[in-house]
């Protein structure tokens, strides 16, 4: 489960089965997802749930903070890469540039999703991955 602190960020948090079920769930729960923790053997490989990723872009929306919308601008490449998104056009204005996408399969018709660029620089952008990817798997290495 991950959980909105604000403007320190995001924390992850697991829970049983049994206790989520119960109904055991903190304040500012944003995003869940089901997981088998894997026998400590394997090879252990990051995979995040195509539907997850679009409720993380479409419930930071509307949230401006710089830290929110880099995390939400991965998000959205994330999603392009998996071609769950469809790029339709850049506009620029005032300094400010934004992506606009369809989800696939929705036609050119479809509700258009505005996302803007922070222009992150590569390092950035590794940061903001391995920070997801320990909300998804608690101990890659």
């Amino acid at each position: 489960m991950l959980r909105d602190l604000g403007d320190e960020g995001f924390e992850r948090l697991d829970y049983s089965i049994e206790a989520w079920d119960e109904g055991v769930r903190p304040e500012g729960a944003h995003f869940f997802w089901k997981t088998a923790v894997p026998h400590p053997e394997e090879r252990r490989t990051l995979t995040i749930d195509d539907e997850v990723l679009e409720e993380m872009l479409m419930r930071l929306e509307s949230d401006a903070r710089p830290e929110r919308v880099a995390f939400r601008w991965l998000v959205a490449l994330m999603l392009l890469r998996k071609r769950r998104l469809k790029h339709v056009r850049v506009e620029s204005k005032d300094g400010c540039e934004t992506w606009y996408f369809h989800r696939r399969g929705e036609g050119d018709e479809a509700p258009v999703i505005a996302v803007v660029n922070p222009h992150l620089a590569e390092d950035d952008l590794r940061t903001l991955a391995e920070q997801l990817g320990a909300f998804v798997e608690s101990d890659l290495t």
